[in-house]
């Protein structure tokens, strides 16, 4: 099975239980393929390092 996640639900899946922790863990264990597109990484690396600056 094929999953993509989009940035909410990839941030979910790190930092939160449930669901998208779940696919993410299976994601992992290669039961199920992540799809991930170089836009949502995009987007994902952008709203960690906002997080980032804001923490500090």
């Amino acid at each position: 099975m094929k999953v993509v996640f989009d940035t909410n639900v990839l941030i979910s899946a790190l930092i939160t239980t449930g669901k998208p922790k779940e696919l993410f863990h299976k994601a992992i264990e290669g039961q199920i393929q992540l799809i991930l597109s170089k836009n949502i990484l995009e987007e994902f690396t952008k709203v960690q390092r906002s997080k980032n600056k804001k923490i500090r």
